[in-house]
C-alpha cells in the first residue's frame, strides 16, 4: 500500500537478500575495470551497465556505477516480487535500468528524479535499496510543492528496506556524516501497455 503524505506517494517495503554480500559486490563493481566479465550478460535482459566515467563530482550521477550482472538479477527479482504482491500481477512493470550507489563519508546526492522511457501518461515506478547504512550517514528526503510550499518528507533507510515512488518525485540525500561509505542500488521500472485499462484507485 502507498502512503500519501502532501502529496508525496511512496511505498516501504524489505528486501529478502543477503545484504552484506550485496554491498560488498557493489563497491567491488564501483572499483571494476570495464571489461570485467562480472558485467557481461549470456544474451537475456540486463541494463546495469552504462558509461559513468568522466562526470563532475558535483554531479549526481557521479557517485552512481555499474552493477555486476548476478546483483542485477538478485535484486530485480525481490523488487519485482514486491511490485506483484501490490498490483496482484507481474505483468504492469518490468526492470528499465538499475545502478549502484555508493555514498563516501563527506558526500551527499543532489535533488534529482528519475525520468526514464516510460510509456503514454508518463506511468512509471523508482526505487532505491539500501545494502549498508551506518549510523548518521544520511537520510532520504523526498519533495513536493503542495499548495505553493515546498514540502520536506524525510525517510529512515535501513539495511533491507526498499523505498519505491513516482519516477518524476524529486528526492535527495543529506551529506554522509558517517566514517563508511553508505550503499543503496536505485533504479526504475517502467509500466507496460497492459496498465492502461488498470484501475488504481484501490493502490
Amino acid at each position: 500500500m502507498f502512503k500519501i503524505i502532501n502529496g508525496i506517494f511512496y511505498s516501504e517495503h524489505e528486501l529478502k537478500l543477503d545484504h552484506h554480500a550485496i554491498a560488498k559486490q557493489v563497491i567491488e563493481a564501483k572499483e571494476a575495470d570495464n571489461d570485467d566479465p562480472r558485467f557481461r550478460g549470456d544474451g537475456d535482459d540486463y541494463n546495469g551497465y552504462f558509461d559513468y566515467e568522466g562526470y563532475d563530482p558535483q554531479h549526481t550521477f557521479h557517485e552512481d556505477s555499474n552493477i555486476f550482472k548476478e546483483t542485477f538479477k538478485a535484486v530485480d527479482k525481490q523488487v519485482s516480487k514486491v511490485l506483484e504482491s501490490i498490483f496482484d500481477t507481474d505483468r504492469y512493470f518490468k526492470v528499465e535500468e538499475m545502478w549502484g550507489h555508493v555514498i563516501a563519508p563527506g558526500e551527499q546526492t543532489m535533488v534529482h528524479n528519475h525520468g526514464g522511457r516510460l510509456v503514454e501518461a508518463d506511468l512509471g515506478l523508482s526505487w532505491v535499496y539500501y545494502a549498508s547504512v551506518p549510523t548518521n550517514s544520511g537520510n532520504l528526503f523526498f519533495l513536493n510543492n503542495t499548495a505553493g510550499n515546498i514540502y520536506h518528507h524525510e525517510t529512515y533507510p535501513q539495511v533491507g528496506k526498499l523505498f519505491i515512488f513516482n519516477s518524476n518525485l524529486l528526492h535527495y540525500t543529506p551529506k554522509n556524516a558517517s566514517k563508511y561509505p553508505r550503499v543503496s542500488i536505485a533504479g526504475n521500472h517502467e509500466a507496460t501497455r497492459d496498465l492502461e485499462d488498470c484501475n488504481f484507485n484501490h493502490y
